[in-house]
C-alpha cells in the first residue's frame, strides 16, 4: 500500500494522538487501507458510485477552483478588509458545510466497515477518528483548491501576514465545521432511534442548509454606509457568525485596528474550534460508533388519521378522474414522503422560495403601498420553485423503475399528469398559498387580482418547465449521479422574466390586469390540453 503524504503529516502528531488514548498504529493502518481502496476503485469516497462517478471528484474540484477564482472579486477591489474577509470566508465555510452535509454525511454515518474492523482488537473511538480524518483528507483538498486564488491574491495585496492568517483561519474553520457537524449528529443519535432517527437526521440536514443560506443574508447588515464608506457596526448576532470571528484577525493584525468587539470575535474564533475538538475527543468519539447502531433499529408502524385518509381520498378523486392516473398519483405521493434525499434537495428550495420575497422587500425598504409593486417579488419564489421538477427523475430506489415496463399502461401521459399534480399539490401550491395569505394581509386584500394572475402564470411556468425537465420515467435514475439542468435554468429564467414583464405592463393600463387574467386563463387551458393530452403507450 502507498505511504501517502497525508499519513506522513499525521505521523508528526503521533504523540498527540497517543496522549488522548488513541492507538495510532491502528488508526494509521485503517486510514491507509481506506485511501488505498479509494484509489483502487478510482471513485470518490463521497459515494459508492462506480462507472458514472469516476469524474465526480474532478468536477467537484473544478467547481471549487472556479469558485475560488470568483472570490478574487472580493479580494482585489479596495473595500473594507473586514467586509472582504467576512464574505470570502463566509462563502468558503458555506461551501465546506454544504459538501459535508450533501456528500460526506453518508460516510460519517456509514457502518459497513464495522463488521470487519470490530472483529479485531480496535477501539470504536479509533474507527470514529479514522472516519473523520478520512473525510478531512478529501474536504481539505477541496478547501485547498477553493482557497488558493484568494490566498495568493490577498498575499500579493496585503503581504505575508495576510497569507499566514488566511491559512490559520482555513485550518480553524475546517476543524470547526467538521467537529461541529459531528457533535450535532452525535446529539441526534443520542436522543433518537430507529426510523425516527433517520427522519430527524434528514430534518436536521434540511434545517442546517436553510440556516446557512439565510444566515449569510445577515452579513451585509453588519455594515452601515456613511459618506459612501462601509462602517462595521457589531450587533448581538454578529458574535454568532463564524466568518466574522475569523475576519476579525485581519482587522487586528493586518490593519492594526483593535476594539473590544474585534477582540471578542477573535477570541471566539480560537476558543470555539478548540472547545469543539476537546468535546469531540472526550465525549463524542468514545460513544459515536455505539450510537450508530441505533440506525439499524426498525421503527414502529405509523398510524394514519382516518380524517386525513378521507381527505386524501377526496383530493385524489378531485384531481385525478381516471383510475390509472389516480394509481400513479398515490404512488408518487408515497415516494415523495419516503425519499429522504429527495426531501433534502427540495425542502430547502421551498423554504427559500417562501422567504426570499420578504428578504427582498426588507432590503428595498419594506414599502407595502400598492404603487411600489413589491408583491412582484413573488416571481422570485416562482424562479426558485420552477427547478424542482428535475429532482423527480431521481430516486434512491431507481432500480424499481422496471415497474413502468411491466404494467399494462394505456395512457403514457397519465404518468406525467399524475406526477405534475402530485408535485404541485404536495410542494408548490402549499408554498404559493402560504405566500398569498401573508401578502393579502400585508396589502389589506387589495392585490387579490394580482395574486390570481400570478397563480395562472405559475401554472404556465410549471407546465412548460415540467415538460422540459421530465424527459423520461420519473424516479428512474440514480440519485447520486444527479446532473445539473442548465436548459431548464435558462428557459425558466426567460419564461418567468416574460410573464413577470407582461404582468407589470398590464398594471400600467386600465383594465390591463383583467384582460391579462382572461388571456392567461385561455393560454393555461390550451397548454394543459396540448402538453398532457391522452397518449397511447
Amino acid at each position: 500500500m502507498n505511504d501517502y503524504f497525508y499519513l506522513r503529516v499525521l505521523d508528526r502528531f503521533q504523540g498527540l494522538f497517543e496522549k488522548q488514548g488513541i492507538c495510532y498504529k491502528s488508526l494509521r493502518q485503517i486510514l491507509q487501507l481506506k485511501l488505498t481502496m479509494d484509489a483502487r476503485r478510482q471513485t470518490t469516497m463521497t459515494t459508492n458510485r462506480k462507472k458514472d462517478s469516476r469524474s465526480f471528484f474532478s468536477k467537484s474540484l473544478l467547481t471549487h477552483g472556479l469558485m475560488g477564482f470568483m472570490l478574487l472579486i472580493f479580494i482585489i477591489p479596495d473595500i473594507d478588509l473586514f467586509f472582504q474577509m467576512n464574505v470570502c470566508l463566509g462563502i468558503i465555510i458555506f461551501m465546506l458545510m454544504s459538501s459535508l452535509i450533501a456528500d460526506f454525511s453518508s460516510v460519517l454515518l456509514d457502518q459497513k466497515d464495522k463488521s470487519v474492523l470490530l472483529t479485531k482488537p480496535i477501539e470504536p473511538s479509533v474507527i470514529s477518528l479514522a472516519k473523520i480524518l478520512h473525510i478531512i483528507y478529501y474536504v481539505g483538498i477541496l478547501l485547498f483548491i477553493m482557497s488558493i486564488a484568494p490566498l495568493i491574491g490577498g498575499t500579493f495585496k496585503y503581504g505575508l501576514i495576510y497569507g499566514l492568517l488566511f491559512i490559520v483561519t482555513l485550518v480553524l474553520g475546517l476543524l470547526f465545521v467538521m467537529f461541529l457537524t459531528t457533535l450535532l449528529y452525535f446529539l441526534i443519535l443520542k436522543f433518537f432511534d430507529g426510523e425516527k432517527l433517520k427522519d430527524i437526521i434528514n430534518y436536521f440536514q434540511i434545517v442546517l442548509t436553510i440556516v446557512m443560506i439565510f444566515g449569510y443574508q445577515l452579513m451585509s447588515r453588519m455594515y452601515t454606509i456613511i459618506d459612501f464608506d462601509m462602517v462595521f457596526e457589531p450587533k448581538w448576532w454578529t458574535y454568532l457568525i463564524p466568518s466574522a470571528w475569523f475576519a476579525s484577525y485581519f482587522r487586528i493584525f493586518v490593519e492594526n485596528q483593535v476594539s473590544t468587539s474585534l477582540v471578542v470575535l477573535a477570541m471566539l474564533g480560537i476558543l470555539v474550534p478548540i472547545t469543539a475538538i476537546i468535546v469531540h475527543v472526550k465525549y463524542v468519539m468514545p460513544y459515536f460508533e455505539g450510537y450508530l447502531n441505533k440506525m439499524e433499529q426498525v421503527g414502529g408502524v405509523k398510524k394514519h388519521s382516518p380524517i386525513k385518509e378521507r381527505l386524501n381520498t377526496m383530493l385524489q378523486l378531485l384531481l385525478c378522474p381516471s383510475k390509472e392516473e389516480r394509481t400513479f398519483f398515490k404512488f408518487f405521493i408515497a415516494l415523495m414522503k419516503h425519499e429522504r434525499k429527495l426531501k433534502l434537495r427540495i425542502i430547502p428550495q421551498l423554504v427559500m422560495a417562501l422567504g426570499f420575497p420578504f428578504i427582498f422587500m426588507i432590503n428595498s425598504g419594506f414599502d407595502v403601498s400598492e404603487s411600489s409593486k413589491a408583491f412582484m417579488f413573488i416571481y422570485f419564489s416562482f424562479w426558485m420553485m420552477s427547478f424542482l421538477f428535475t429532482n423527480f427523475l431521481y430516486s434512491e430506489n431507481y432500480k424499481g423503475a422496471w415497474v413502468y415496463k411491466s404494467l399494462p399502461i394505456q395512457d403514457i401521459n397519465a404518468i406525467r399528469r399524475a406526477l405534475y399534480k402530485s408535485a404541485m399539490s404536495n410542494y408548490i401550491v402549499p408554498v404559493y398559498v402560504g405566500l398569498s395569505v401573508i401578502f393579502l394581509f400585508i396589502y389589506n386584500f387589495t392585490i387579490f387580482g394580482h395574486l390570481a394572475l400570478m397563480f395562472l402564470n405559475l401554472l404556465i411556468i410549471t407546465m412548460l418547465l415540467f415538460r422540459i425537465s421530465i424527459n423520461t420515467h420519473p424516479f428512474s435514475m440514480e440519485m447520486d449521479i444527479q446532473k445539473g439542468d442548465s436548459k431548464s435554468f435558462i428557459l425558466g429564467t426567460l419564461i418567468i422574466g416574460i410573464v413577470a414583464g407582461i404582468h407589470w405592463l398590464s398594471t400600467i393600463f386600465s383594465y390591463g390586469l383583467y384582460i391579462n387574467i382572461f388571456m392567461t386563463l385561455l393560454i393555461t387551458v390550451a397548454l394543459w390540453i396540448i402538453l398532457f393530452r391522452k397518449r397511447k403507450k
